[in-house]
């Protein structure tokens, strides 16, 4: 008989049965984080507290293309495990298939690595670790969102920079220009305030 897609394909009761357990996701543990509310936030609120919470659990699935690691609830391991792609390839893997996820390697401005850094630190801006991401619009992007201050602060700083590189550079040709010129004095304005 021919070796079938379907019989090189591991069975999904097979990769039920080798999932790896994941922790909770949310930080929650029975041990700890058992207050839910204290019962301050007004008149005929009582104090609510987790006794147990029993749940199926939570277990690590790879994408067997890229090796992105996801996490499953268990109750939602079948589903997962059963999504096709369109060439009728399984999407998903219990097993680590060794894959390692492409990483893009644009660092942070803010990061310790950054030629600029002790100038970030002399303004007092955060330090960010994050360097993999996959291009410049993306780093872009990121500092909008996770460092909206201290981009700002970066981005007034190179503007100032730049008009007064364009301001000595007009200058230096006013003169070029008068010296061209036989000597004939230009005359500078002053800037507005």
């Amino acid at each position: 008989m021919g070796d079938s897609q379907q019989d090189r394909e591991v069975s999904v009761e097979e990769m039920l049965r080798d999932a790896t357990a994941s922790a909770e996701p949310g930080g929650y543990d029975n041990a700890n984080n058992r207050i839910v509310a204290r019962g301050d936030t007004g008149e005929g609120t009582a104090p609510m507290i987790v006794s147990s919470i029993k749940s199926a659990g939570w277990v690590y699935v790879w994408d067997n293309i890229t090796g992105e690691r996801s996490i499953v609830n268990r109750n939602m391991l079948v589903g997962q495990l059963a999504k096709r792609r369109e060439d009728g390839s399984l999407v998903f893997t219990t097993r680590n298939p060794g894959i390692t996820p492409w990483r893009g390697e644009v660092k942070c401005i803010l990061h310790p690595d950054d030629p600029n850094r002790r100038a970030y630190d002399d303004l007092g801006l955060a330090v960010c670790k994050k360097s993999n991401m996959p291009n410049t619009y993306q780093m872009r992007r990121h500092m909008e969102k996770r460092h909206k201050a201290e981009y700002s602060a970066i981005q007034e700083i190179e503007k100032d920079a730049k008009e007064r590189e364009t301001r000595t550079f007009q200058e230096s040709l006013m003169k070029q220009m008068a010296n061209q010129s036989g000597g004939t004095s230009v005359t500078r304005r002053k800037a507005k305030k």
